[in-house]
């Protein structure tokens, strides 16, 4: 199982959790006792954007066992597909999308999980504290700053801006200062979660780190 497919199931969790539990959401996982409750995750994510975008009747199986056939469509030198195991990726899809119980399965839920709970702590230097009465509530940093260099509370994020208000958030930078002092430079993209009746219940948030560019930039 390479680390594409780990980080793809990874972000798969995440957006599980978002939009099927958005009042249960989890930053970590026991690697051992809760794979079970990964696995039902996973596939209940898969079903729920199955449904959100009305492709229940499209016959997936067939599109991609083409493409599985294809050659050209599983040639690595297609830069965004470069470093992806398709035969992988398709096994993942039985398991978590079609519910198929896989003998011998590729798919290493520990390590996703690993992955999983490890990521955001390592880009924040700390892993964050749970519950409704801590400001991590909207971010895990331990220190957060503009670009330009002004102090940026926890409760005036992009995310708790997202959450109050209900808008999406593009490409929005922002500095992370970790607890040694270090800092990386991020852009921030996110999108809230409503229920079915269009009711805000969460947001999910990604980071795209920029540190390198940005250092270049400034040179």
């Amino acid at each position: 199982m390479n680390e594409i497919l780990i980080k793809i199931l990874a972000t798969a969790l995440t957006l599980s959790q978002v939009t099927t539990a958005p009042d249960a959401v989890k930053t970590r996982f026991d690697p051992v006792q809760d794979r079970s409750q990964v696995v039902d995750l996973l596939r209940a994510g898969c079903a729920h954007v199955r449904k959100a975008f009305d492709i229940e009747s499209i016959n997936l199986d067939d599109l991609i066992a083409t493409a599985m056939d294809d050659p050209q469509a599983l040639k690595s030198d297609v830069p965004v597909f470069r470093g992806i195991n398709f035969r992988d990726l398709h096994t993942a899809y039985r398991q978590f999308c079609r519910n198929e119980t896989i003998p011998d399965s590729p798919i290493d839920i520990a390590r996703v999980i690993t992955f999983y709970n490890d990521y955001a702590a390592k880009l924040w230097g700390r892993a964050p504290r749970i519950g409704p009465e801590t400001d991590d509530r909207f971010c895990g940093s331990f220190r957060l700053w503009w670009p330009d260099e002004r102090p940026l509370p926890h409760h005036e994020t992009p995310m708790a801006l997202a959450l109050r208000d209900g808008r999406a958030v593009r490409n929005q930078a922002v500095i992370i200062e970790r607890p040694d002092g270090s800092r990386v430079t991020v852009l921030v993209n996110i999108d809230p979660i409503c229920d079915d009746n269009g009711h805000l219940v969460g947001a999910i948030n990604t980071f795209l780190d920029t540190t390198a560019s940005t250092k270049v930039e400034a040179k």
